[in-house]
């Protein structure tokens, strides 16, 4: 990961006050450890939620790493999102997770039980 998309998902996680931008879903940035004894997982569970730089506009499509362009976001919402033959823009993908998210059908059953971990939608001020 280059230098600048390092700083760039740093400072879109510290704006985002360390939620997924799409499900709203805590985050850990480097200790998978302290994450599990914070919420009180399992250490296994924890892979879902780290955090990850998300393009709002690919690099394939002229994008960048400047901090304007990335968003952070959880390994699952990503993986998601660009493991779809067809992958949705950020806009749409958020309102399918909120949607998703309404009717528990996101992520597993124990992260509902948790709300430590999973807010019903993200923060307004979240949204760019």
């Amino acid at each position: 990961m280059s230098r600048l998309l390092t700083t760039s998902r740093l400072s879109a996680y510290l704006r985002q006050n360390g939620r997924c931008f799409y499900c709203g879903a805590s985050m850990w940035l480097e200790s998978p450890e302290a994450f599990a004894r914070e919420h009180g997982i399992p250490i296994e569970r924890t892979g879902r939620f780290r955090c990850t730089a998300e393009h709002l506009q690919a690099r394939s499509e002229g994008g960048g790493d400047e901090p304007d362009n990335i968003v952070a976001a959880c390994t699952f919402c990503n993986h998601n999102r660009h493991g779809r033959k067809r992958p949705m823009r950020p806009e749409p993908y958020k309102h399918f997770v909120t949607a998703r998210l309404r009717r528990r059908r996101w992520h597993q059953p124990w992260v509902f039980e948790n709300p430590m971990l999973l807010r019903s939608e993200p923060l307004e001020e979240e949204v760019e």
